[in-house]
């Protein structure tokens, strides 16, 4: 970032989408992603390779998550829509940010159910984090689980979840699941 008249600027890349629709173009997506070396915390900067589009294709499920910085480089900001047989099943947001009294990374997750947790990042090794997380289902249940996240490289992202409880009653661990990174086109 740069200081220019007391203001602060920032170094960025647009990207927008556009259609025709009825004979007129319009803005169908737009997008705007800072350069990760304008990440106002380096310890933030430890997820740059965290940036970019993602998708997980299973057994008649796709989720395609997105993860960007904030404008002010403050935070990183996590999209993800699941999608069965073409409809949307599941969505959320997640905000990763540096916890300064803490000294650790911390995630905030809203689901399109209404339920919503709060983790803590720890990183485990060059490319393994694991995230113990806490929150509450839309129907109430405390739950709590531990989330391993992996990459073995710059294009692959291995993601588990491991010591599931929901009201205390353990359920089963989601095995390993690979999202791919998607080039921009």
């Amino acid at each position: 970032a740069v200081v220019v008249d007391n203001k602060t600027v920032v170094h960025s890349t647009f990207n927008d989408i556009w259609v025709k629709v009825d004979g007129k173009w319009l803005i169908n997506t737009a997008n705007e992603t800072i350069s990760p070396s304008d990440a106002k915390n380096p310890n933030l900067r430890e997820l740059d390779w965290a940036v970019g589009s993602w998708i997980e294709k299973g057994e008649g499920v796709e989720v395609k998550t997105t993860c960007r910085w904030t404008l002010d480089g403050a935070f990183l900001i996590r999209n993800f829509n699941a999608v069965m047989n073409g409809q949307n099943v599941f969505r959320g947001n997640q905000i990763i940010g540096w916890d300064p009294a803490k000294k650790c990374l911390r995630s905030w997750t809203f689901d399109s159910d209404g339920g919503f947790s709060e983790g803590t990042w720890t990183r485990d090794n060059a490319t393994r984090w694991s995230i113990a997380s806490a929150g509450v289902m839309a129907d109430g249940r405390r739950v709590t689980s531990k989330q391993i996240l992996e990459h073995p490289d710059n294009d692959t992202v291995l993601f588990r979840q491991v010591s599931r409880e929901a009201e205390g009653q353990l359920l089963p661990s989601i095995p390993a699941v690979k999202a791919e990174r998607q080039q921009a086109e």
